[in-house]
């Protein structure tokens, strides 16, 4: 198990599975929650991650800076789901942030896709604020491009609610408790990462676009994406 740099949660490799190929690179994608906490802007080094995709939204962003190094590129892409903009609706389903996510920011999601693959010739951690539905769609779409099983993907993304729980339970992080009603939202169930949810992302991504592939293509991915991915990856 990797040990996450200090201040970090829901941190880990997203490598090391299986693939028709060969096994993915440990050591090359890494996944996380925000990194406001980072207790040190060189934390990131033992890793040797030189780029860091955060896919929080501006706000995000300008409430709670991320402090790293100079030697790390970080390449901002907002993915933010139309289910969390209305107040007025209430808490919304898990279901619904990934619906949301697929049919509102397929072009953010393939602009992740392809920039993981430029970028992963060298250690990569793409983080949202839980590390869990932004970055899980996004490390699913990815894995699923290099071939890993429905079944591994989804009992990596499952891995992120006992991390989740963990964390936040024991201390609420200010960017979401301070936005909604603390108890609610656990209560609301937005805290879980059951594996049918990404089961369902994987399906409904193939059902309209016929493949992951075609997809993350249909909205933006540069030319041989896949192709960068193995090279970089496996």
């Amino acid at each position: 198990m990797t040990t996450p740099p200090p201040g970090v949660v829901n941190f880990r490799d997203a490598g090391g599975h299986p693939t028709p190929h060969g096994p993915m690179i440990t050591g090359r994608l890494f996944r996380s929650a925000n990194l406001m906490n980072l207790a040190d802007p060189h934390g990131l080094e033992p890793y040797g991650i030189a780029t860091v995709v955060d896919l929080r939204n501006d706000q995000e962003r300008l409430d709670h800076p991320t402090r790293l190094a100079v030697s790390v590129t970080r390449v901002d892409i907002t993915i933010d789901p139309g289910a969390w903009r209305d107040p007025a609706q209430g808490m919304p389903r898990l279901e619904q942030v990934y619906t949301d996510m697929i049919e509102g920011c397929a072009h953010e999601l393939a602009q992740a896709v392809d920039t993981v693959a430029r970028h992963s010739d060298r250690p990569l951690l793409v983080h949202c604020t839980g590390g869990k539905d932004r970055t899980g769609v996004v490390i699913a779409l990815v894995q699923s491009l290099l071939g890993v099983d429905d079944d591994v993907i989804a009992t990596d993304y499952a891995r992120s609610e006992e991390h989740l729980l963990a964390a936040w339970l024991a201390s609420p992080p200010p960017n979401v408790a301070d936005s909604v009603d603390w108890e609610d939202f656990v209560r609301s169930g937005l805290l879980a990462s059951p594996p049918e949810i990404m089961f369902d992302v994987l399906g409904r991504v193939r059902r309209d676009h016929g493949s992951v592939a075609s997809f993350v293509a249909a909205h933006g991915a540069g030319d041989a994406v896949t192709e960068k991915l193995r090279t970089h990856l496996i």
